[in-house]
């Protein structure tokens, strides 16, 4: 399970690192028309522009790595899935917040900060649903194979 762990985080990590820069690339357009790589602040933050590219390029990875890395809990098959759903969107928002208050993603008051969890709870909430029907649809079918191949059994 470490393992497999580690590959997710791993993964999550890379298109952490490419995820998170296009959405400061568009997010910069879509608020001023001009393209930046990154905030303002974080340039005044950090003194140069590489330094500023590094760091969110770093930390927009961990917050791959922490979301692809936790799906493994998905995995545990003695943990409800409202639970694991539960703790995961928690894993998810105790990293996101340092993260988009440290690179100025968002401002640090509360009604960014609300917005923003309303949003991303939303989101996580139609994850849950995705990943509900899914799992629903594989206990029919296997309930279905166990079915068929019962009464043959029998014969």
């Amino acid at each position: 399970m470490l393992k497999r762990t580690l590959q997710l985080a791993f993964t999550g990590f890379i298109l952490g690192m490419a995820i998170g820069n296009i959405i400061a690339i568009v997010s910069s357009y879509a608020a001023g028309g001009e393209v930046l790589a990154f905030s303002p602040e974080l340039l005044d933050k950090t003194g140069s522009a590489a330094s500023a590219l590094l760091l969110q390029t770093f930390l927009s990875g961990l917050m791959g790595a922490v979301s692809f890395g936790g799906v493994i809990l998905y995995e545990i098959d003695s943990l409800p899935l409202p639970a694991v759903s539960i703790i995961h969107c928690a894993m998810i928002l105790a990293v996101y917040f340092p993260i988009a208050f440290s690179l100025y993603w968002l401002k640090p008051t509360v009604r960014d900060a609300g917005t923003m969890g309303s949003i991303m709870i939303a989101a996580y909430a139609v994850i849950w649903l995705i990943m509900y029907v899914r799992y629903r649809m594989e206990v029919r079918e296997m309930n279905e194979l166990l079915e068929v191949e019962i009464p043959a059994e029998k014969a």
